[in-house]
């Protein structure tokens, strides 16, 4: 499939949502495609160029974040469709988050003081997001 992205590294997150199986990609637009007819579910501008981290899965939503050239995280349902960035379909983001955030930072079940990512995600998050 021919994409208007640059090369990131961030790796592509598979995830099934309500009998599809979407594959959601990080980069400049983050971009949840059918696997099984490849095309476009949902889309979301507001990344920086270049992300690193890959998408988690999170109380079914897709975050992501970007963690090299600028600072951005955000919460998407898996049940969006179309163009939703500048919309109240985002369930939240920040644009101070840290630069280098990994991709398992929203992970639950280790404490704070011996997963500082997740501590720093955590920093990140808006109040109402729990772990």
């Amino acid at each position: 499939m021919e994409r208007d992205e640059r090369t990131t590294w961030a790796t592509p997150f598979i995830v099934e949502h309500n009998g599809r199986t979407q594959v959601v990609t990080n980069g400049h637009r983050v971009r949840s495609y059918d696997l099984k007819t490849g095309d476009l579910v949902w889309e979301c501008g507001g990344q920086v160029e270049n992300p690193i981290p890959s998408p988690v899965l999170q109380d079914n939503m897709i975050v992501c974040m970007t963690g090299y050239r600028g600072n951005a995280i955000y919460a998407i349902p898996l049940d969006a469709t179309d163009d939703v960035t500048d919309t109240d379909v985002v369930a939240w983001k920040r644009d101070d988050a840290r630069r280098t955030l990994r991709h398992r930072c929203c992970t639950r079940g280790s404490s704070t003081s011996q997963n500082p990512v997740k501590e720093s995600c955590r920093r990140s998050m808006p109040p109402r997001a729990k772990f």
